[in-house]
């Protein structure tokens, strides 16, 4: 009895061969290769985690102010904004912090702990006990509450930064 659409070669049943399906399987396999090369890219280089592009600084062009950041953040999760000023210039410094430190991301922590906060329109100004002349440094720990680019800006006695982090889901 013979199959219909099957012929006998060497006592077994011809399976046959699709071209169409076989060209799309090899497509598909392709293209999944390449996703997961393109995510093991972005996570060498720190897109998903600690690479070379997972941190990022910005100077004020008279180089007395100096913003460490994390360009690339989670939502929810906590990120660390370092600022560094060169050559304090009194027995107090004020920080001003541009309004995105209070919405859409929040102030966690800062290190060391102002000696007075003053909240403005604009922001909100930290005041801290410095060295005259003497380097100073500040750590801030911020969680996102949104999803998207956040610009941020500091600012110390006229000196500027301005950053941006995009905040992934």
């Amino acid at each position: 009895m013979a199959i219909e659409g099957a012929g006998r070669i060497n006592d077994e049943l011809e399976v046959g061969f699709d071209r169409g399906f076989e060209r799309r399987w090899h497509l598909a396999e392709i293209g999944g290769r390449l996703v997961m090369v393109g995510v093991v890219g972005a996570a060498l280089l720190g897109l998903l985690g600690s690479g070379p592009l997972s941190h990022a600084t910005q100077v004020d062009p008279s180089g007395r102010l100096s913003v460490d950041y994390e360009p690339v953040a989670r939502f929810g999760t906590q990120t660390q904004v370092t600022r560094h000023v060169r050559d304090a210039r009194g027995a107090t410094e004020t920080v001003h912090l541009g309004r995105s430190f209070g919405e859409p991301l929040a102030l966690v922590s800062v290190l060391p702990t102002p000696v007075a906060e003053i909240a403005r329109a604009d922001g909100i100004d930290l005041v801290f006990a410095t060295r005259p002349g003497g380097d100073a440094m500040m750590r801030l720990m911020e969680t996102s509450s949104a999803v998207g680019r956040v610009p941020v800006s500091l600012s110390v006695d006229g000196a500027i930064v301005r950053i941006s982090q995009t905040v992934l889901p």
